[in-house]
């Protein structure tokens, strides 16, 4: 028997600080704690998965086999099919752990299927789980901050006005309601839901958290300085909706390049530039939202777990005065240049990254 980790994420809860710190001690882990960070690989013949050590100098996400996944189940596939894909990712995964001891896999992507309650691959999980450990790092982030970090780092691209965006976003973020469906679903699995909240997280930090509550290492060496993958600037991101996909996406790349798009928050941040009372405003609206959507089941969910606190999501200031309705989302949100001012800045921003 041997233990398998796969921490889930969520989106902006620290992943890409994790992954980095899991990246370069991977051989502490394996030759101190038998703990190996594997990723998934594709046999050169199109074959089944099979998992690799991972080497330093390399991504350890595994998000090749969510996209395999993923794109099946959108092209319609029975649930029979995703249910043999899930069988042979954890099928491998259990022959890696029972080989290695405890191994890890990463991939923020997971989230979505345990937000969606997928059945094929709880299902697989399960199986697995009566012969392996098999623990889920699952990090939340309080709602209105979730809904606000998500509009920052993809949102904002959606074609959906902001306030039908967030309530499209919701049942993500209903972590009390993912909890019991996995339970229900996968009651062997140690399904782990961790408060992505400074004061809620061991010492205050999410790398030393994970270490510690997943890994088993108290003292995990070299997690200062792992703030990784900072978003972009509200008022940045706002201005950046309706820019052309060749500004936002790496030369060549399909899907969302958050490299390109990390270089570009790098440079909003360099300009220094005050925050907006709409983007201030638009925060209060979020919160307010946030709160009553779900703050009830939150607390029940704090219950639960005995986490440390009153509320996830704390309650918003100012009175029923300051109410405003989420559709305000929509106008709050408005990119804060006129058309041909941005389309300005696209072009200009797009000459500085070339340089």
């Amino acid at each position: 028997m041997g233990t398998v980790v796969i921490h889930a994420g969520m989106p902006k809860t620290g992943s890409t600080s994790i992954q980095t710190w899991l990246r370069r001690h991977a051989d502490f882990m394996r030759d101190t704690h038998r703990t190996s960070v594997v990723r998934v690989a594709r046999a050169a013949d199109g074959g089944a998965s099979q998992f690799e050590a991972v080497p330093a100098t390399v991504s350890i996400n595994s998000i090749s086999f969510l996209l395999l996944y993923h794109v099946t189940r959108q092209q319609g596939a029975t649930a029979q099919e995703l249910a043999t894909l899930a069988d042979d990712f954890v099928d491998t995964l259990g022959r890696s752990a029972a080989d290695l001891g405890t191994v890890v896999v990463t991939a923020e992507g997971f989230a979505s299927i345990f937000s969606a309650a997928d059945e094929p691959f709880l299902r697989s999980l399960e199986r697995l789980a009566q012969t392996h450990t098999v623990r889920i790092a699952y990090y939340v982030r309080p709602q209105h901050s979730a809904i606000e970090a998500r509009w920052r780092q993809w949102g904002f691209r959606s074609e959906l006005s902001p306030s039908e965006w967030v309530v499209e976003q919701a049942d993500q973020l209903r972590y009390a309601d993912t909890r019991d469906a996995v339970r229900r679903l996968a009651p062997s699995v140690s399904f782990d839901v961790r408060p992505f909240r400074p004061d809620l997280l061991d010492c205050g930090n999410v790398v030393v958290d994970f270490a510690r509550e997943f890994l088993g290492i108290d003292a995990p060496p070299g997690t200062d300085d792992l703030d990784e993958n900072v978003g972009l600037s509200l008022d940045f991101a706002n201005l950046l909706r309706g820019a052309p996909a060749s500004l936002l996406n790496d030369p060549g790349v399909r899907v969302n390049a958050g490299g390109r798009q990390l270089k570009l928050g790098i440079l909003g941040r360099s300009w220094g530039l005050e925050e907006t009372e709409s983007a201030r405003e638009s925060r209060d609206v979020v919160h307010r939202y946030a709160y009553a959507e779900f703050e009830v089941a939150n607390r029940a969910l704090i219950d639960a777990l005995h986490w440390p606190t009153d509320s996830f999501v704390p309650p918003p200031g100012g009175g029923d005065s300051q109410v405003r309705a989420l559709t305000d989302l929509d106008a709050l949100w408005q990119p804060p240049a006129s058309a041909s001012a941005r389309a300005y800045l696209y072009a200009a921003l797009a000459d500085l990254m070339t340089r």
